[in-house]
């Protein structure tokens, strides 16, 4: 007799139970939802993952910009969200930017080399500063997943700038010879 009123407690007890009451309403926090699966993009191959139709751009500056030697930029993408490097497995909804100074956009799966011209936003950083010659130049702006193995031509983009000197290029000129990086305000990865 004792059996029964035991389980009895124990269904009770897990009905009572915070956080397992059904009728709770659910949050609304973004942050706390899982990512949706992607909906558009193509099967990939062998060891690639579908990839969700978007975009990468650049904010600023716009393609064919004359720019001073020290400039802002301000980078973009939709179809995907921005997150710090680090991730083994590849998350076709997420991922972070890359700058490619005077290059070409990767093909999808190569990782993204770490030099000069090959610049990592691997903090999640979306906006930097480049300190770049006089001169005409190429941006090229690379999506790439947590190991940095790129997206893919579709997730990059290409502009053209001039770069001239002026005003503001004797100071940059000074601060880049006391040892400034060429990329001033990149980030070093954190993966």
């Amino acid at each position: 007799m004792l059996r029964p009123l035991a389980v009895s407690i124990t269904v009770l007890a897990l009905f009572a139970a915070p956080g397992c009451d059904s009728g709770e309403k659910k949050s609304d926090r973004a942050d706390l939802k899982k990512p949706k699966k992607a909906e558009a993009g193509a099967a990939g191959e062998k060891g690639k993952a579908a990839v969700p139709k978007g975009k990468v751009f650049f904010v600023s500056p716009k393609d064919g910009a004359t720019l001073p030697t020290k400039f802002e930029v301000e980078m973009g993408v939709e179809g995907k969200t921005v997150i710090a490097a680090g991730a083994t497995e590849r998350d076709p909804l997420t991922g972070h930017h890359h700058i490619i100074i005077d290059g070409n956009a990767l093909d999808d799966m190569a990782i993204v080399p770490k030099d000069e011209t090959h610049l990592h936003y691997g903090d999640g950083s979306t906006k930097t500063t480049l300190l770049l010659k006089p001169g005409k130049h190429t941006l090229t702006m690379q999506f790439a997943d947590g190991a940095h193995r790129s997206y893919g031509t579709d997730w990059s983009t290409t502009i053209s700038v001039t770069v001239t000197e002026g005003p503001a290029a004797a100071a940059d000129e000074a601060a880049a010879a006391d040892g400034a990086a060429a990329a001033d305000g990149a980030k070093a990865d954190a993966g």
